[in-house]
């Protein structure tokens, strides 16, 4: 099988508070023992090895969406379609929108109604757009 979505990730390092974007061209997710990662990624200063443990991080990955301004779309995105404000999940093989406000209730909620709508934010730097 293949598909033509880029298999992408993102990193949330939690003490640092900064996203990690690892090298796609450089994909070696190994580790130090079963609790850490080591990654090659890039940040604010340039391309790097981190490791980290892993109960610091937050993997997200790529759904292969951008939303109406062309941002791509990840796991943890808060986003906003006009129907529902919710967080972005995969569940049961597919990413979907876990609405915690209906704009519009009973409205769909699949991944697809995104092109008119937007990523606003993320539940680790705004949570509070989800209240």
């Amino acid at each position: 099988m293949t598909t033509n979505r880029s298999l992408r990730f993102r990193v949330w390092d939690k003490i640092g508070r900064e996203w990690l974007f690892p090298n796609p061209n450089m994909a070696d997710w190994s580790g130090g023992g079963k609790n850490s990662i080591c990654f090659w990624c890039y940040k604010d200063t340039g391309l790097g090895v981190h490791s980290l443990s892993t109960g610091t991080v937050e993997i997200t990955q790529f759904t292969g969406l951008t939303d109406a301004n062309g941002v791509d779309i990840y796991e943890g995105d808060i986003v906003e379609n006009g129907n529902h404000r919710g967080d972005v999940r995969f569940g049961n093989g597919m990413f979907y929108i876990n609405p915690v406000i209906e704009l519009r209730p009973g409205e769909p909620r699949y991944m697809g109604s995104l092109y008119w709508g937007e990523v606003i934010g993320n539940i680790f730097e705004s949570p509070d757009l989800l209240k």
